[in-house]
């Protein structure tokens, strides 16, 4: 959903006013929507059950691996309130796909969407980067360690 709603974001910001802009970005914050409820869930359910025991051996790529998913949790949060907050300041609504709006986090305040859209961007070109050191990581997993990690991670 994240790769989908950042090129949805990206072009709707380039259009012009209009319907497309609108449908493109509605979206954009839809997807936004769906990853707070799946991490609304996802969450408390790995601090329940735990995280898979590594396979890695070397105490370095454990605790890489450790602070990478740790990352990946913070930053998805971060991306997905920083937006939340840059529409409330902007005073664009925030729903889910038309069935329902979630409430403001913040009045309307333009000098304060212009600073929150640079968060919201560093966020999320931030969580960008770690999706692709963390598949880096996996490549690394199966090709150099030739580990399970990978097929770990593909079967869930």
């Amino acid at each position: 959903m994240l790769l989908l709603s950042v090129p949805l974001a990206i072009v709707g910001a380039d259009l012009p006013l209009g319907p497309l802009r609108l449908i493109l970005l509605t979206l954009h914050k839809s997807l936004g929507v769906c990853l707070l409820g799946l991490w609304l869930t996802r969450l408390p359910w790995r601090l329940w059950q735990g995280w898979p025991r590594p396979l890695a051996t070397a105490p370095w790529l454990q605790r890489a691996g450790r602070a990478a998913h740790i990352a990946l949790y913070l930053l998805t949060i971060a991306a997905i309130i920083s937006g939340w907050a840059y529409s409330s300041a902007a005073a664009f609504p925030v729903g889910l796909f038309g069935l329902f709006l979630l409430p403001p986090l913040l009045a309307p305040d333009k000098a304060l969407a212009d600073i929150l859209v640079l968060v919201h961007r560093t966020i999320v070109y931030g969580l960008l980067a770690l999706i692709v050191l963390h598949l880096a990581g996996a490549w690394y997993h199966h090709r150099v360690l030739k580990d399970r990690t990978l097929r770990r991670m593909l079967r869930g």
